[in-house]
Formats: C-alpha cells, structure tokens, sequence
C-alpha cells in the first residue's frame, strides 16, 4: 500500500513538473518560407529547389505560420535573389489580404497595388545584359487601429470561412500571404533566394479565447457572433474550441474570458526563422528589431532556382547521310561547269 502511495506521488510530482516546463518552453517563432505551390504547399521544413526553362515565367508563393497562440498583425518583409539568373516581375507582387467572410488580413498593404506600388531595384535588362541582382524590399501588410473587427490577422487556426489558409504537408497550418512572379533569364548557375526582415519589422498580438470577431477584446460582439452562426459546421469564426461547429462549450469559452483583452508586442519580442535548414547547420533566429534588412550568415537559401536551357536550343541537327552529301557535291560541280563554260 506504502507503494502504490509513493508510486502515484511521484507520477503527480512528474505530471506537474511536465505541465510546468511546458508553461515555461519558449513558443516557436513565426516562421516564413517560400513554394511554387499555392494549392498544397510543403512545409517550412523541407527544402525549396525550383526548375524551370530559360525564357519562362514563373510564380513564387511565400507561407507564413505564426507563433503559437499568437497572430501576426504587422509584417513587412524583403525578398533577394543572391545571383544574376532571375527579373521579379514588376506589376505582379501581391499580398493577400483577403481572409474571407467579410474580413481582412490586414489594414493596410504595400504591393503592386497600393500607392506608391511597390517595384523591384532592377529591370530585365539590367538583370540579363548587367548582371545585376534583382530584389523587392517592403512588402508589407499591417494594422494600425487596434480594435477593428474586420481585421484577421495571420495566425491562430484555419477556419471554415477563412481563404488562404490550408493544411501544408507537414499537417499544421499555413496562411498564403504574398506572391511574386518572376522571369527566368540566365540559364546556368543555380539563383539563391532569400526572405528578410523588412525595414518596418513585424509585431506578434496574443490571440484571446473568445474573441471571436478578432478585434482584441472579447465583449458582446464575440456573442453575436456565436448566436449568429451557432449549430453551423461551416462559418466557424465563433468555434473556439475549434471542434468544427458552433456549440455550447464555444459560448462557454466567451463567457469564461468575457472582457480579456490581447497583447500586442513591440518588434523586439517577435523572433522569425526563414525556409529550411538544407546543411545541417540549423537556422538562425531573427529579431524583427535588429535583424531588419540583413540576411544572417547562416542561412540557407529559402529557395533555390535551377535555370534550365530552353529544349529548341538543346536540339542536334542530324549528321546528312553520305548520299545527301553526294547529292550536294554533284550539285556544286554542275554549277561550276555552267560558270566555266559561261566564262569561255
């Protein structure tokens, strides 16, 4: 009996020990990478490496996945190409803003469509006869006001009336939030592409239980929004529990947290990974306040273009059959015949 006591002691003294070390392991950071998918997209963790013929446009799909439990209110990123082998193509880089159901990702853009749009440093000409390495820097989506229940945000969970969000290969969520297309130049040497931090960083804000209208604040609004759509398998803002319909224990959740208000962070305490670790190296950390602009010396490209020669130019003209060539030579003598008999 004496035992059995210390057993289930010891197992209780685990079992709290295991709850309070997972209060106290650090989140994971926000995390970027890049695909030629914008259906079912890779995880963050696999290597990008994207072929394509010489001469051909081509379209680049960035993926975000924020903090756990936490949103991405503000981001503003960079994106470089390291050797002279690709354009971006200017009129084409979009944020996605659209999160579906009446809502937005963001308040604000900063893209192809806003104004001033957003160019990238270099032209197709300069790129293919210059040599230069083309970039776009400040592609941006952010959110002053903050209380504005129309605004999304990136992160949380996937929800049924919610575009752009899918399930990546990894099984986790993913939020599309920009593409890029670009025209591919210079065959050859393989095109190294990096995300960075852009110059007006990014901000983490806590995602509050019940707050169903995600406008910082669970108040009476998040209740309209469980009467309206309760019993519903398909509008599931108001599914807290995230069970795949709007049901009681959603009303409960509002009721328990009613008056809680989110957190919003300072660029500081935002920590960002870009892509996947292809060397064995692991991938740095960056700090959206002082690792702006600047891609760390131990980052892997987060996508890797391979420049192929186009197939007309790989064709071989067929070696003429010896016939051919007698056909020719008797050809050229009864020209020149002519000629001489011409000249005398």
């Amino acid at each position: 009996m004496r035992n059995s006591r210390s057993v289930f002691v010891l197992a209780l003294s685990l079992s709290a020990c295991l709850v309070l070390l997972l209060r106290i392991a650090p989140a994971a950071p926000a995390h970027f990478w890049i695909t030629d998918d914008n259906v079912t997209p890779d995880g963050p963790d696999t290597v990008t490496s994207i072929s394509i013929e010489e001469g051909q446009v081509g379209t680049l799909y960035v993926w975000a996945r924020a903090e756990t439990n936490k949103k991405l209110r503000n981001i503003s990123l960079n994106l470089v190409a390291m050797q002279a082998g690709v354009d971006f193509i200017d009129g084409s880089f979009t944020m996605h803003n659209d999160a579906g159901g009446g809502r937005q990702r963001y308040e604000y853009t900063s893209d192809s469509s806003s104004s001033p749009a957003v160019d990238s440093e270099e032209s197709l000409f300069d790129v293919r006869f210059n040599s230069q390495t083309d970039a776009i820097e400040a592609l941006q989506g952010f959110s002053i006001s903050a209380a504005a229940a129309s605004i999304r945000g990136v992160g949380g969970v996937c929800v049924g009336a919610e575009t752009g969000c899918v399930t990546a290969s990894d099984g986790h969520p993913a939020w599309l939030i920009a593409s890029v297309d670009y025209n591919a130049v210079i065959g050859g040497p393989v095109t190294d592409l990096h995300l960075q931090i852009g110059d007006n960083g990014m901000n983490h804000e806590s995602l509050v239980p019940g707050d169903y209208d995600y406008n910082g604040v669970v108040d009476m609004d998040d209740f309209t929004e469980v009467e309206n759509s309760f019993g519903s398998t398909t509008d599931l803002w108001a599914d807290g529990n995230d069970n795949g319909i709007v049901d009681a224990a959603d009303f409960t959740i509002w009721q328990d947290n009613l008056g809680s208000v989110s957190e919003f962070e300072v660029s500081s305490l935002t920590s960002v990974v870009f892509g996947a670790d292809s060397s064995n190296d692991g991938e740095p950390t960056y700090n959206a306040a002082s690792d702006q602009e600047v891609t760390l010396l131990t980052d892997d490209p987060d996508a890797t273009i391979t420049i192929t020669a186009p197939l007309s130019a790989l064709d071989t003209v067929p070696e003429p059959s010896t016939l051919g060539l007698l056909s020719v030579a008797l050809l050229c003598l009864g020209n020149l015949s002519g000629r001489v008999r011409s000249s005398s």
